[in-house]
């Protein structure tokens, strides 16, 4: 099927509303045109009887003199005494617009009642109504009452129809086609925005992220056109600590490879002993922490619900992660207090996270690291200096820290919460740095 760009569908759609609109106003105003012009006719034969009273009640004969209406007019009195009416004058016009068996059933419908009107219609053969209004005026010294019927055929209703529903046509014309060109010149705008923000989007890897953009509108577009500018300096921003941090773990690397190359080929060529050996193992176990950090931070990327999440023991991973440090670190005094709450999710991933953070902490600490677990929420303290704001409100993987750190151990932890389901809040204490993990209040959707 044929695709229509956005401006078309807007003007198809216009069209359709506009054509199903206009079919019911359309409808209501016809019923509405012919009921008004029905009662527009009645009141031109009534008013034209009342303006000749002064001469149908005395018998004097009157003449059709309106001319936009053609009037037949009947004159006459009856006679109460005999109960018998008589036609004294005829218009000369009336035969053309009834005849004879018309003429009597119009006066068969007539009530003779002194000081009496009405109006009505009856259906014609040859037309679609003939209108008529009548009065009665009151008994005379000689108990006649003169009487006076105009008629008038649907001419006139008729055109007052077609004026009114030709105006109403006109407007309702003129009106669609000035909103279709409204609607087209602004659709077309608004398409235009769209592909300027389109081609702007799909020019991003191209321009390295350099070229801004800018939409000064109030709408929806303005609102994603910001986003999107807010997205490609993130992802600038993301692009150039990425580079920087790729330069730093080069050069991190680069260092222990060295030295485990310079004693190795030392010990080779016996400059040194076996004793220097310890060193190469220190210089590997740093290598081997770092692309354990960067493994953990890639496996991320496919951490999947593989099982139904687990009721892990926090206090017994915090013990095993507490005790492998202890032996480390003689000058950092570990504190736990430690209830029997449950975390959901995996032993291994939890493992992983408190060895984060607890890492971290160790790097900053003076004195005291102090873990506390009361009620499902986790608290881990350290007395070391305060945590810049920037980075209290999250932290990005290929940031760089106040000691020249990457934020890859901290990411692991956040992602890693994340997809449990849980909250990591950062607080600068009064002295120290506070590692809240919490439930969050939303639920994750693996965890419902």
């Amino acid at each position: 099927m044929k695709r229509f760009s956005f401006t078309a569908q807007l003007l198809i759609l216009f069209f359709i509303l506009l054509l199903i609109s206009s079919c019911l106003f359309g409808g209501i105003v016809i019923g509405r045109v012919k009921t008004i012009s029905q009662s527009e006719t009645y009141e031109r034969l009534e008013t034209y009887v009342d303006y000749t009273k002064d001469d149908w009640s005395i018998g004097e004969p009157i003449k059709g003199t309106d001319k936009n209406i053609k009037l037949g007019i009947i004159q006459g009195y009856y006679d109460f005494n005999v109960l018998s009416g008589i036609i004294t004058y005829k218009s000369d016009n009336l035969d053309n617009i009834l005849n004879g068996e018309n003429l009597m059933r119009i006066l068969d419908c007539i009530k003779l009642k002194p000081n009496s009107a009405n109006h009505d219609y009856i259906n014609s053969e040859y037309v679609e109504k003939l209108y008529y209004a009548y009065q009665i005026a009151e008994l005379n010294e000689n108990n006649h009452a003169y009487f006076v019927v105009i008629i008038t055929n649907d001419q006139y209703a008729r055109n007052f129809s077609t004026n009114i529903s030709t105006q109403v046509i006109t407007i309702f014309s003129v009106v669609f086609v000035f909103s279709f060109i409204i609607l087209g010149l602004w659709g077309g705008a608004y398409v235009s925005r769209i592909n300027r923000l389109k081609k702007h989007i799909a020019n991003l890897p191209s321009s390295n992220y350099q070229e801004e953009y800018e939409d000064d509108g109030r709408d929806e577009l303005a609102d994603l056109s910001r986003s999107v500018e807010l997205m490609r300096k993130e992802i600038l921003q993301n692009e150039l600590t990425k580079q920087e941090m790729l330069q730093n773990i080069s050069h991190d690397f680069k260092t222990p490879i060295a030295v485990i190359k310079s004693y190795a080929e030392a010990i080779e060529d016996g400059m040194a002993g076996s004793d220097d050996a310890a060193i190469i193992q220190n210089q590997a176990s740093v290598l081997q922490h770092k692309v354990n950090i960067l493994l953990q931070y890639n496996r991320l990327s496919y951490l999947e619900k593989s099982e139904a999440f687990k009721e892990c023991s926090m206090k017994e991973i915090i013990e095993n992660v507490i005790n492998t440090y202890r032996y480390q670190t003689n000058d950092i005094e570990f504190v736990l207090d430690l209830d029997e709450s449950k975390f959901k999710g995996y032993d291994e991933n939890y493992y992983t996270v408190i060895d984060n953070i607890v890492d971290n902490a160790k790097r900053y600490a003076k004195s005291t690291i102090k873990l506390t677990l009361h009620n499902g929420v986790l608290r881990i303290y350290n007395d070391g200096e305060h945590i810049d704001e920037q980075f209290l409100s999250g932290f990005k993987a290929y940031e760089k820290g106040s000691k020249g750190q990457f934020g890859l151990g901290m990411s692991i932890v956040k992602k890693t919460l994340d997809f449990f389901g849980y909250d990591l809040n950062v607080y600068n204490e009064e002295v120290g740095v506070t590692f809240e993990i919490k439930k969050h209040i939303q639920e994750n959707i693996y965890t419902q």
